[in-house]
């Protein structure tokens, strides 16, 4: 069995600090990410991270940033490095690491690709969005299904054995745009689990894992791909709508999919103009009074500094929710 997570998981969305060598450390502080967070009192115990992504497109200066893959297109064995870095100093703070590794964000946007990305994952931007998708989530025995196991076994054989790490297979993951279809889901459902047999296959089977999906997927996911877990983001749980609702019927649904699986209520995919600290807040009471964890995603150094609404709010829900 994998290990019991804590009662109550508050993460602070800090997707490229994988990629960072200082692990967040700002021009004004010397501290990095973990010790901030943990030695100004924050409740913060989860931070997730996304591996297939550009390494830069938080602000982090390309003189600190280690990319995924290296010029020649290989895996970058300093990231892994980094990586292992990043969850060994977590679990000396107390925290969790959700590494996703997979970004749906990747094959859709250029802007979110990796760096010197293998040519076989390379998705072709002058096909449609649900083509690339296609190519990019079939589970096959080509070229790129082969590439894709490779990083997920060289990610699963480093972190082998870390008792707190989480893993989300893909950020977000659905097929969409035009020309998708329902049965082009139901066929993601096959992919993801043999990206889940592959990184069991260097883990071992005590694992926490699982995905986050899009709206219209997360029913044929989440009674099909075996969990752990799951990360519910804002458009699940309605977050600008009858949240409260939402987060209650969330808990409902995810419960039908696994009744022993955790859920994480997210606020990623809110406009960033309605995260206050009034709604994370509102939000973030509402997932713990159902004995929910939550999760925010956020500014953090060095590309921005960290959200004190944010942490505030945060410390504000779990003070007053025992």
């Amino acid at each position: 069995m994998p290990n019991q997570v804590p009662r109550r998981l508050i993460g602070y969305g800090a997707y490229n600090l994988c990629f960072d060598s200082q692990l967040g450390k700002s021009a004004t502080d010397s501290r990095n990410f973990f010790d901030v967070l943990k030695g100004d009192g924050w409740p913060v115990n989860l931070v997730k991270v996304i591996c297939f992504r550009k390494s830069t497109i938080e602000g982090l200066p390309l003189s600190r940033a280690i990319s995924l893959y290296k010029p020649d297109r290989t895996i970058n064995p300093l990231f892994l490095d980094n990586l292992v870095k990043l969850v060994d100093y977590a679990a000396g703070k107390d925290f969790w690491v959700q590494v996703c590794i997979f970004h749906y964000h990747a094959v859709k946007d250029p802007n979110e690709s990796p760096e010197n990305i293998p040519g076989e994952l390379q998705p072709n931007f002058n096909t449609s969005l649900c083509d690339r998708l296609k190519k990019f989530f079939t589970a096959s025995s080509n070229n790129i299904t082969q590439k894709q196991k490779e990083l997920v076994a060289q990610l699963g054989q480093r972190l082998a054995g870390r008792p707190n790490v989480i893993w989300e297979l893909a950020n977000e993951v659905r097929m969409d745009g035009t020309g998708c279809t329902s049965a082009d889901n139901s066929n993601l459902v096959a992919w993801l689990s043999h990206m889940r047999d592959a990184l069991i296959n260097n883990t071992g089977p005590d694992i926490h894992v699982g995905t986050s999906t899009g709206i219209d997927n997360e029913q044929v996911t989440g009674r099909n791909l075996p969990a752990t877990f799951f990360d519910f983001h804002s458009g699940q749980w309605s977050a600008l709508g009858d949240y409260s609702f939402g987060i209650r019927t969330s808990k409902e649904r995810a419960a039908s999919y696994n009744s022993s699986a955790f859920l994480i209520i997210n606020d990623d995919g809110v406009p960033d103009a309605q995260r206050t600290g009034a709604n994370i807040t509102n939000w973030a009471t509402a997932a713990f009074q159902r004995g929910l964890h939550y999760a925010t995603k956020s500014t953090y150094p060095p590309g921005q500094a960290f959200s004190t609404h944010t942490l505030n709010a945060l410390k504000l829900s779990n003070n007053n929710t025992p």
